[in-house]
């Protein structure tokens, strides 16, 4: 049995207003933002992060830190230790009437959430939570704060047990709850989970597959939104066995759901909010949530990102797929990170040459990566889907 938890109070702070007007429903429906969505509630603990990364400050991360920690980490829900599911957030009220669910966003208007099936062990949820105290463990620690950020680590780590034994199948897919409750596996649940470092490396491999089978044997292209698919290319370059292989595939994919259809067959110059207009009538032509390319490209195609705040440590590991040569250069609060890559393929396809070129700005250390050959990986990788 679960043990069970009290709902989140009513009296909560709302981490941005409430929905309102006749649309907006207790549950979080006709409204985009609801108390009870983990993603907007674990975002503002995520930006705060970042931001202390990418600039350097860490004023605001001392200011906020324990407030983050109580309001948006949803500690007061992790099943206790000595529970069949210790470690992860569960919310039985789901089943009383009248409740709100803690659930998360699964996918948006005009794209899909692959029948996913909510319950109170809600996968998306899990991965959210895991990665909202993993980072906010970073912050903790880069502000001296050992104790909040060990605190975290380990409850962190309990998750990661806990769901790669009750929420992963056996072929890599992740149901979308417990397993033993709910049978169905969805996309969204693998990728969210691969994205934030939920799943296991033992698991890796087949999940993956999973989702790139998904994938590739789509109409469309991605099964989903063009919200969420930041989060599937995130987890796709998760995968450094695949050297970006299939996130390229995906960025320049000519189906449906992809970037060049909003140029080719809708004219976009910027990206719009759903894929196409019959998937939502009345979508905008200029949407920031379907622009992550911007992103993915720099920090996972040419692998730019900091280590630490400040961009005091920063790492490249490009994962640039079929492309044979690319250049970057990237403004960062030290100065200028420059790189330059070129790959030269075999007959088969093998990858048979990399070259990484790079400068840095003065006093800052780099960690550069190179691929390895596919014989290097454990455990061994599948063949070709």
């Amino acid at each position: 049995m679960i043990m069970e938890f009290s709902h989140l109070p009513d009296n909560q702070p709302w981490p941005y207003p409430p929905p309102t007007g006749p649309a907006a429903k207790i549950d979080g429906s006709g409204g985009y933002v609801s108390a009870v969505w983990a993603d907007w509630t674990v975002l503002p603990a995520i930006n705060v992060v970042n931001d202390a990364l990418y600039t350097g400050d860490l004023g605001p991360g001392k200011t906020y830190l324990d407030s983050l920690v109580h309001y948006h980490l949803y500690g007061h829900m992790l099943n206790a230790s000595g529970t069949p599911a210790a470690g992860l957030v569960i919310d039985t009220t789901c089943t009383q009437a009248g409740h709100r669910c803690l659930t998360a966003l699964i996918d948006t208007s005009g794209g899909s959430d692959d029948g996913f099936v909510q319950s109170h062990a809600n996968a998306v949820v899990q991965a959210w939570v895991y990665y909202g105290m993993q980072q906010v463990a970073r912050l903790a620690r880069w502000i001296g704060r050992v104790d909040v950020a060990d605190s975290l680590d380990a409850k962190a780590a309990a998750m990661k047990v806990a769901f790669n034994r009750l929420m992963v199948s056996d072929t890599g897919a992740v149901c979308d709850g417990l397993c033993a409750e709910i049978n169905h596996t969805s996309i969204h649940s693998s990728f969210y989970a691969m994205a934030f470092g939920l799943v296991n490396d033992s698991h890796r491999v087949a999940t993956f597959s999973y989702i790139k089978s998904r994938i590739d044997s789509s109409s469309v292209g991605f099964p989903g939104g063009s919200y969420p698919i930041q989060f599937l290319l995130v987890a796709l370059y998760g995968a450094e066995f695949d050297h970006g292989h299939e996130g390229m595939d995906v960025l320049t994919s000519t189906k449906k759901h992809g970037w060049l259809a909003m140029m080719t067959a809708h004219n976009a110059t910027t990206t719009m909010e759903c894929w196409s207009p019959d998937e939502l009538p009345n979508l905008s032509f200029s949407h920031i949530w379907s622009a992550s390319p911007s992103f993915i490209i720099p920090w996972y195609l040419a692998g730019v990102q900091p280590l630490t705040p400040g961009w005091n440590t920063l790492e490249i590991k490009p994962q640039p797929g079929s492309l044979t040569s690319f250049t970057l250069s990237m403004t960062t609060v030290k100065g200028p990170v420059h790189t330059n890559v070129t790959q030269v393929f075999g007959a088969g396809g093998e990858l048979a040459h990399f070259r990484l070129e790079a400068s840095i700005p003065g006093n800052v250390a780099a960690k550069l990566h190179v691929p390895r050959p596919p014989s290097q990986y454990d455990p061994p990788l599948p063949p070709p889907l």
